[in-house]
């Protein structure tokens, strides 16, 4: 893991085409249909030591099982059962790396293969570059 990094990171799927512009421009937004409340918890307290949070990324419709870039996360923000998110310092992950390479923060335990939630709070993985 990354010097400042924090020790939990946020795994989550969208669509591919975003994943490739957010990997152009660097840096990127979405809104959930979902809260993350633990997320945005665990992301203020990353704050408040001045530590970088992780995002990792995979392909919601294809291949979601392969973890294709990360970001860091620069803000959480939660609207009724909305989340919003902003990250920037997107990167690809190097090698053929897969989500049952993260560790889950809950169990941990490595997530599961076909694990079929949309997003799920993980250890941050010692690969992050």
């Amino acid at each position: 893991m990354a010097e400042g990094m924090f020790k939990f990171c946020v795994s989550t799927i969208i669509d591919k085409k975003e994943i490739k512009k957010f990997l152009a421009q660097g840096n990127g937004a979405f809104t959930e249909n979902k809260t993350w409340k633990m997320a945005r918890t665990l992301f203020l307290e990353s704050q408040q030591i001045g530590a970088r949070m992780p995002l990792i990324l995979s392909d919601a419709a294809h291949d979601s099982e392969k973890l294709l870039c990360w970001a860091v996360l620069r803000k959480i923000e939660l609207s009724g059962d909305r989340t919003t998110v902003e990250f920037d310092g997107v990167k690809k992950i190097q090698g053929n790396r897969g989500r049952t390479d993260l560790t889950l923060r809950s169990t941990g335990r490595p997530i599961a293969p076909m694990f079929i939630k949309p997003y799920a709070i993980c250890v941050t993985p010692d690969f992050l570059e």
